[in-house]
């Protein structure tokens, strides 16, 4: 087939030394407008056979895009998941320990009841709000407020 192309090619550019390995009655078949009818063709199919082989190449790059994208989805949970802890577990154990540590008349009547300790939080969420919790807590405890809150 390249030997094919290089013959066209040179019959195209005008070198007639191919002619040779042609007989008599194959030249009669053979015009100029046949000669670049048959060069389009097979370029054609050339054309037609990498367009096919990008097609292929694209359907597996999209499918590897695909399972990156799962994979990276897939660890983006995983590193969330782990990063969760338990409020109760660091929260309300620090609240109420800072809040006994106050001892005002009001804080020691004071009695907590906490839920939702399961509840997962970011620790870093965690580490932002515990702070103001406190806060919150001892200024309670500390109040000289008489009304009920």
């Amino acid at each position: 087939m390249n030997r094919r192309r290089k013959m066209l090619t040179s019959a195209a550019a005008g070198d007639t030394s191919f002619w040779s390995e042609f007989s008599e009655l194959e030249m009669d078949r053979y015009d100029d407008f046949n000669i670049l009818s048959r060069s389009m063709a097979e370029i054609s199919a050339d054309v037609n056979e990498v367009l096919s082989q990008l097609e292929g190449f694209i359907g597996r790059v999209e499918g590897d895009i695909d399972e990156f994208t799962k994979l990276a989805h897939h660890l983006q949970d995983e590193i969330t998941a782990a990063r969760m802890v338990p409020i109760g577990h660091a929260v309300f154990t620090i609240v109420p320990r800072r809040a006994r540590c106050r001892k005002t008349p009001r804080a020691s009547m004071s009695s907590w009841i906490l839920s939702g300790s399961e509840t997962e939080l970011d620790n870093n969420i965690i580490q932002q709000i515990s702070d103001p919790l406190v806060h919150l807590v001892r200024q309670f405890g500390g109040s000289r407020h008489r009304t009920k809150r």
